[in-house]
């Protein structure tokens, strides 16, 4: 059962709930107020799509509010029960972005992706979107929708429903199948009849008796060649020891010849040669080692002393660099202390200046502090005088206006001149302060000076020292110096004895490697002369067992040996390929044999694959006659149940749905009993034969929801008939549907509502949003 709905910028909804409960439930408003946007939200809810989404008569942005205000984005939200369970699904569509989706199972999250919503409800409801709108959504005016299908497509129709269409399809491919194995099979028998006219038994039994008679020929012949073989091995082994022999024989032969050659040069060599005794040169070397290296010993250490000499004459010499920096040093202070001396000389001119200054400096305060005074009275006398009237005010003598002019004049005249005199006085006690920080500053500069001199003096003295040995040290150098001179001067002789005596020894060794040479050379002619007569003993023992004779003779034998043995091998390999090739005959014929016991088994396998599919393809057509009638049966049974309930008149009896001339025919039963089709009745009998056919469709198609969903039904009703639908919806319609929704714009099916009713207002003139107002809850 749908029990709640949540329209948000839905169409022309701008926020809109619903709830539903069990029986019927509609939907009352004008043309256009927003009705039927109301179920195409619930289909989208449930399917992700709708009728006229699905047909692409519209885009899904389309259901995005547009007026009175464009809104970017819609959502709904639907929640209904099923099996025991609340199943709530939220789908959200923005302009320009991919659909979002949720599903909640008791409020637990199961599902988020657009496409596993659809199908986690498709397998919930056992329903998709196709037979949703067949079976249970009658859209606007399209009541009678099957019955204004062209003749043959009525069939059609209910197949696609049934989904029989799968069973067509399937019969198809079955017959397709049976072709393909039929003309496998005719390919089958050609094969098995080109084998058979190929295969000949009595060639085979030649074939092998060939083979046996070239196996037979085949072991004599390798017998034969191994005896040769071995023959031929023994007749090589005594070939290669006569060829070692012979070898052997030369090789000696061309050594004796080179030995007697070397030993000659050697004796001619040595006669030649006459060097002295290896004892007499080897002392010789030996005297001279000593006498070099008592020279290097001597040479060495002439070098440590110039070393350390050199070392010394360094410091003297550093020594007398410091003294000539000391003297630069010397004159620099004496400079330094008679330019302070001499402003030593005016230290008693600066104290008898300072003293003077100072004096100055207090006559002139003193004067200056007077004369501040004497400008303190006067501006208190002035200003006594400018308030006095007729007394004066220093003497209380009577005063008149003239004489107070006078004195005030007079007053006036003292007080400037003082002021004046006070300014000027003012500006020379200043510069005498200045002169006596300027002298005092001085003086302290000349006391510096005076302790500057005594720390120079003390300097001057020990420079003075320092600078006294300058001779002395001087003389040190020159006395270094001609001893690095004599030290070079003997270095130098001795390294000239050193360089004869290495080249003396030189020579000695080389005249000791030539001596060493010429006694290795004697050794050598006495081994050579021993290694000559070995040569000689081999060689005769060669000769009596080698002749060249006894060589050719077994030659020839291993020449006729392989030459036997190369035509035993040849005719092995012809009667071999020969063997190979009638083989292979052999084989070829045995595999056909194979192969045609193979191709006669998968013969019978395919006869008998046709042969099950035939009556597959005649269960699939049976199949499709049962369900179409068994469908029948029972969509008839359940519209005799409705009919009695929803038609109000007692013309028409019956109803039921018929295979006439191979297409589905509506049909009434007349009081006589007679069948007439509901072409031939009037538009508001064949609206209510059309609508029981929708309801009867709904529950053999859709048993486990027990859902109607009827949009505008009353298209050809009269007043009468009307009032009955409203009757049968309120009344009599859960017996079969639990829950119906109606959408209508006639007041009279206001009394079918059983559940809740809605009133969707909307001024479209004037582009606006549905409003929702609940009437009445039964």
């Amino acid at each position: 059962m749908i029990k709640k709905l949540k329209l948000k910028n839905w169409k022309c909804h701008l926020n809109s709930e619903f709830e539903f409960s069990f029986g019927t439930n509609a939907l009352l408003g004008v043309m256009g107020a927003g009705k039927s946007s109301v179920l195409d939200a619930i289909t989208f809810a449930l399917f992700g799509t709708f009728p006229a989404l699905h047909q692409r008569k519209i885009k899904l942005e389309d259901v995005i509010m547009k007026k009175p205000v464009r809104k970017n984005f819609a959502e709904i939200e639907l929640e209904f029960e099923f099996n025991g369970k609340t199943y709530t699904v939220k789908r959200r569509i923005e302009r320009r972005k991919s659909t979002q989706a949720e599903l909640r199972i008791n409020g637990r999250l199961v599902e988020v992706q657009p496409q596993r919503v659809n199908e986690f409800i498709e397998d919930v409801l056992k329903m998709d979107f196709d037979l949703f709108t067949r079976a249970i959504y009658s859209e606007q005016n399209r009541i009678d929708a099957f019955l204004n299908l062209p003749k043959g497509q009525r069939i059609k129709k209910i197949d696609e429903i049934l989904k029989l269409e799968r069973f067509e399809q399937a019969r198809a491919s079955v017959v397709t199948l049976i072709n393909r194995f039929k003309s496998h099979l005719f390919e089958l028998s050609r094969f098995i009849a080109t084998l058979r006219s190929e295969i000949n038994k009595e060639e085979i039994g030649r074939l092998k008796e060939d083979i046996q008679k070239i196996n037979s020929e085949l072991f004599n012949l390798k017998n034969e060649i191994n005896l040769l073989q071995h023959k031929l091995e023994e007749i090589e082994k005594e070939k290669r020891t006569l060829i070692e022999l012979r070898r052997k024989k030369e090789f000696f032969e061309k050594r004796m010849h080179s030995l007697n050659a070397e030993i000659n040069l050697l004796e001619k060599e040595l006669a030649e040669k006459k060097l002295p005794d290896l004892e007499f040169v080897k002392k010789r070397i030996s005297e001279i080692e000593a006498k070099l290296k008592e020279l290097e010993s001597i040479y060495n250490e002439k070098e440590k002393n110039l070393i350390e000499i050199k070392k010394e004459k360094e410091k003297i010499e550093l020594v007398l660099k410091e003294i000539n920096e000391n003297k630069k040093k010397l004159i620099a202070l004496q400079q330094e202390k008679n330019n302070l001396e001499n402003k030593l000389k005016n230290l008693e001119n600066i104290e008898v200046e300072l003293e003077k200054n100072k004096n100055i400096l207090s006559e002139k305060r003193k004067e200056f502090f007077s004369l501040a005074a004497k400008i303190k009275e006067l501006k208190k006398s002035l200003e006594e005088l400018y308030k006095a009237k007729e007394t004066c005010p220093v003497c209380d003598s009577e005063l008149n206006e003239e004489t107070r002019k006078k004195l005030i004049e007079k007053k006036k005249s003292d007080l400037e001149l003082s002021t004046k005199n006070s300014m000027i006085l003012e500006n020379e006690i200043k510069e005498i302060e200045n002169k006596i920080r300027q002298l005092e500053k001085n003086y302290v500069e000349l006391k510096a000076c005076n302790e500057r001199i005594k720390i120079i003096s003390n300097e001057i003295s020990k420079l003075e020292e320092i600078v006294k040995n300058e001779e002395e040290i001087k003389n040190k150098v020159c006395v270094f110096e001609e001893k690095v001179k004599d030290l070079e001067k003997e270095k130098k002789e001795i390294e000239e004895k050193i360089r004869e005596s290495k080249v003396f020894l030189e020579k000695e060794k080389l005249l000791e490697k030539e001596v060493i040479e010429i006694e290795k050379k004697k050794k050598l002619l006495e081994e050579k002369k021993i290694e000559i007569k070995k040569v000689e003993e081999e060689l005769n023992k060669i000769k009596q067992i080698f002749s060249e004779e006894k060589l050719e003779k077994i030659l020839e034998e291993s020449k006729n040996l392989f030459a036997d043995l190369k035509s035993k091998k040849e005719k092995v390999y012809a009667l071999e390929k020969l063997k190979n090739e009638k083989t292979r005959m052999l084989e070829l014929i045995e595999r056909k044999i194979k192969d045609l016991e193979r191709y006669e088994q998968e013969k019978i396998k395919v006869e008998q694959i046709i042969s099950d599919l035939e009556k597959f393809k005649e269960a699939l057509s049976i199949t499709q006659t049962e369900l179409r009638k068994n469908f029948i049966s029972a969509v008839n049974q359940a519209m005799q149940s409705i009919w009695e309930e929803l038609y109000p008149y007692g013309d028409f009896q019956s109803i039921r749905l018929h295979i006439s001339e191979g297409d589905y025919v509506l049909q009434l039963q007349e009081l006589d009993g007679s069948w007439i089709s509901v072409e031939h009745v009037s538009g508001g009998e064949r609206t209510l034969a059309a609508l029981t056919l929708r309801i009867a469709f709904a529950l053999v198609l859709a048993p486990q929801l027990r859902w109607l969903i009827l949009d505008e039904p009353t298209h050809n009703l009269d007043i009468k008939a009307r009032e009955e639908l409203a009757r049968v919806l309120r009344e009599r319609i859960t017996e079969f549907i639990d829950q119906v929704f109606l959408i209508t714009h006639d007041p009279i099916l206001e009394d079918a509502v059983s559940g809740v009713l809605y009133k969707i207002e909307r001024e479209k003139e004037k582009n606006g949003v549905a409003k929702v107002i609940k009437v009445e809850e039964k």
